[in-house]
């Protein structure tokens, strides 16, 4: 429903500068795209927490992903992150914190997402 919805809305406005690829994100940037600037932003929102410090290394933001994202973003490009979980929070924000070449902040807008929606109507 994600990708199809993205497709609609896509078509409906006239955007043309959309891509989709169904595939895991790390595996598109290392093995799919080459290691030029070609992004402006990249938007990872309420991505997998992996909460068992056995699985932490399945987080999608880490220190590696952070390599494949610093050579395929635009210079002032952008990585925006959402998480309601105050630990995988903690956690990027550690990540970003010791990598010099990023700078977290808080960023004035973004989508909002049917997730979120559903954890503020839970309360989270």
């Amino acid at each position: 429903p994600g990708v199809g919805a993205a497709l609609l809305r896509a078509d409906a406005e006239a955007v043309d500068n959309v891509r989709i690829a169904r595939v895991d994100a790390v595996a598109l940037l290392d093995k799919h795209l080459p290691p030029i600037p070609q992004f402006d932003e990249c938007c990872f929102f309420f991505p997998d927490p992996w909460f068992k410090d056995k699985d932490a290394g399945r987080r999608i933001l880490r220190p590696s992903t952070l390599d494949l994202l610093a050579a395929r973003l635009r210079p002032g490009g952008k990585l925006r992150v959402a998480t309601d979980v105050d630990a995988y929070a903690a956690h990027v924000r550690g990540v970003v914190a010791a990598d010099p070449r990023w700078t977290a902040y808080e960023a004035p807008w973004r989508p909002e997402t049917m997730y979120e929606r559903r954890g503020v109507e839970r309360g989270r």
